[in-house]
């Protein structure tokens, strides 16, 4: 317990778990205009499992409707480009919402190309964007921010042994 309540003021309110795929989601495009249609593309870019999500906020058919793909490439070429189907994902507390996922694997860290297509009763739409594919795991960044609050404890750990040890053996 007086361990857990050491490290505490070290970890902070905000720290979180420095593992894979708990990334949070960022914006690649936001009210980007896709043929007739406006549309949001939100992404966790992590190699090895990367969620891709597609959110079409003014659409009034059925979210059924729509056929969302994302067509993905590396800028630098290494790997032809691919497409993915995404699947409607409902939402428990938004009856009706249009958003759309897809779980896919990338193969290397770096510069990516996605081109969100979106056929629907109004007409056929796309929009592109770029993205950086983040190294699986955490970043240098996370890895040194979870060791550092147990290399303190341990410097604070020997400061008292030392401290203590030189109080017993000095006279008086």
């Amino acid at each position: 317990m007086a361990l857990s309540l050491a490290c505490a003021p070290a970890l902070g309110p905000g720290s979180r778990p420095a593992l894979a795929h708990t990334g949070t989601a960022i914006p690649l495009l936001t009210d980007a205009d896709a043929g007739p249609y406006r549309l949001a593309l939100w992404a966790n870019p992590e190699v090895q499992e990367a969620t891709f999500w597609v959110l079409l906020p003014d659409a009034t058919a059925p979210a059924e409707a729509f056929a969302i793909a994302l067509t993905l490439a590396p800028e630098d070429g290494h790997a032809g480009p691919r497409t993915i189907q995404m699947a409607w994902e409902p939402s428990p507390g938004v009856p009706g919402e249009h958003r759309y996922e897809a779980i896919t694997a990338l193969d290397a860290p770096g510069a990516w190309s996605v081109v969100a297509s979106v056929e629907g009763p109004d007409g056929h739409g796309e929009a592109n964007a770029t993205f950086e594919a983040l190294p699986e795991g955490p970043t240098d960044y996370e890895g040194w921010a979870s060791v550092l609050p147990f290399a303190l404890l341990g410097l604070l750990f020997a400061g008292g042994y030392w401290a203590r040890r030189r109080r017993a053996s000095s006279p008086g």
